[in-house]
């Protein structure tokens, strides 16, 4: 033992247990990010460190609706589709995006729709892509998000 400790004043805590908190095992099950077992895997393509089925708006919806799908996902950023058919990729809304369009301009969320503030054209790579082309995306568009789409332009579940 090291340190100034008396014995018994600190816990012995098994390497299993450390960063769990008080919920054990179960923490880690309610987060759905992080598992006991983390595979090291080193990307290759795009598809490797995509978000598999993300949480999207369509063009008409409102601002508000894109508001609230972001805290109640805890993300920053929605994919727009023109429609829930065919989901192709039509812009991009950041919570940027609401902040300075909306709650700075002054503007009511509940009218405003995501065709009046997204982004478009979107700066978009292919599954099959290199990671490195999302890397080198983000860095010269100074952008923190590349949509994954495939040749038609959207995806699918």
């Amino acid at each position: 033992m090291s340190g100034p400790h008396p014995p018994g004043a600190a816990p012995l805590v098994w390497p299993g247990m450390w960063g769990q908190g008080k919920r054990g095992p179960a923490g880690y099950q309610d987060h759905g990010d992080s598992e006991w077992n983390v595979r090291r895997v080193t990307p290759e393509k795009c598809r490797d460190i995509m978000t598999k089925d993300p949480v999207f708006c369509q063009a008409s919806d409102t601002a508000l609706i894109a508001a609230k799908l972001m805290r109640e996902h805890n993300i920053g950023a929605l994919p727009v589709v023109g429609n829930l058919h065919g989901r192709k990729l039509v812009g991009i809304v950041t919570d940027r995006d609401l902040a300075m369009k909306i709650v700075a301009a002054a503007r009511d969320s509940s009218t405003v729709t995501l065709t009046q503030i997204m982004s478009h054209p979107v700066i978009a790579c292919s599954p099959d892509d290199p990671y490195e082309k999302a890397l080198e995306l983000m860095e010269r568009h100074q952008i923190k998000r590349v949509p994954v789409v495939d040749s038609s332009g959207g995806w699918s579940e």
